[in-house]
């Protein structure tokens, strides 16, 4: 619309260049007179695409006006729910709250003790496991003494995986379990021994 205006007047003021060069002999009056006359045609031109542009987008304007309305009224719809709320906030006792707190507090520090317990549990069948394989082992009891290193592998790695104090307690268990071996291939080894000079002097006595 603007651009058309601008043709307009380009058009206009050309023509009335070329009017003023080509008949300098014009009295200023009839100059003024014919400069109204556009301008008044100007003005009307733009009346009537102002017209035309509102009739064309005055649903997108009723649009708007309609969603501005429904959102003020969903925020005074909110307000006045935040405000019965803090009405209802503010009927509650201050001791009451503080009660509750407290009550939290101590649920909360319970659980914390329970888990602390539950942990301390677990460090105290970690720091007994070495002691416990040593006497297993002083017994011959390799089979209880092999049970008890998996059950304290699975402990460090399932519930004490995040304590650094325990990072190089898999390398003593993997020891025991080593030693353990050991003295089982050892003790299998000398009673295969003792069976075969058991055998072979029950074979001798016969000849005999």
């Amino acid at each position: 619309m603007l651009d058309k205006c601008c043709k307009i007047k380009y058009v206009y003021l050309f023509s009335i260049n070329a009017s003023n060069s080509s008949s300098p002999k014009h009295s200023i009056s009839s100059t003024t007179r014919l400069l109204q006359d556009k301008y008044s045609h100007y003005l009307d031109e733009v009346e009537v695409l102002i017209t035309r542009a509102l009739s064309t987008k005055s649903h997108c304007f009723h649009d708007a006006v309609r969603s501005h309305d429904e959102i003020q009224s969903f925020l005074t719809t909110t307000r006045h729910a935040i405000e019965s709320l803090r009405c209802e906030l503010s009927n509650y006792d201050s001791q009451s709250l503080l009660t509750l707190l407290r009550l939290y507090r101590s649920v909360r520090q319970r659980q914390n003790q329970r888990q602390l317990l539950k942990r301390l549990e677990y460090l105290s069948i970690v720091k007994q496991t070495h002691m416990q394989v040593q006497a297993l082992l002083t017994t011959s009891d390799y089979l209880t003494a092999l049970d008890l290193i998996d059950q304290t592998r699975e402990i460090i790695s399932t519930q004490l995986n995040d304590l650094s104090c325990l990072r190089f307690y898999d390398s003593q268990l993997n020891e025991l379990y080593l030693l353990n071996i050991n003295l089982m291939r050892q003790e299998f080894g000398q009673t295969l021994n003792h069976q075969l000079i058991t055998q072979q002097g029950l074979f001798i006595c016969r000849f005999k």
